[in-house]
């Protein structure tokens, strides 16, 4: 499951028909297929087909990653197989659902950056050892 989050899972064979074109794009679909194969996702296909209404609102969304999925998979789910299905939809909102994940697993100190010190980076450096600063 990691694997297919990182590449999107690779597969020779085609996937079935899209359900609908006019929101889904053939990649999306093709991905769902694809997870549909791994235990935890086999009646994904069927009720992503029997649920696209459902589906939909989800991906129209300004915040999917926040959303409650459809039932029953909003359950029978974890948290990371969750973001698996939100890549398959929105690829554009896994970064804010990672950083969710992490806050929720980890705690909130391991998404913020660090305060800046100055005088401490000042301290670590010397005539060898330069300060660099990056302006973006």
């Amino acid at each position: 499951e990691l694997m297919f989050l990182l590449t999107g899972g690779v597969s020779l064979k085609s996937a079935e028909k899209n359900p609908d074109p006019t929101w889904l794009q053939d990649k999306s679909w093709e991905e769902i297929c694809r997870a549909s194969e791994f235990p935890a996702f086999k009646e994904l296909r069927e009720h992503f087909c029997e649920h696209i209404t459902e589906w939909q609102k989800i991906y129209d969304s300004k915040e999917p990653h926040n959303a409650k999925f459809p039932v029953p998979m909003n359950e029978k789910l974890n948290e990371l197989q969750k973001i698996i299905i939100l890549r398959c939809l929105r690829p554009d909102k896994i970064t804010p659902a990672i950083t969710n994940y992490v806050t929720d697993k980890l705690g909130k100190k391991f998404v913020e950056p660090p305060p800046f010190d100055l005088t401490k980076s000042y301290l670590d450096s010397n005539c060898n050892i330069p300060l660099i600063f990056v302006l973006s």
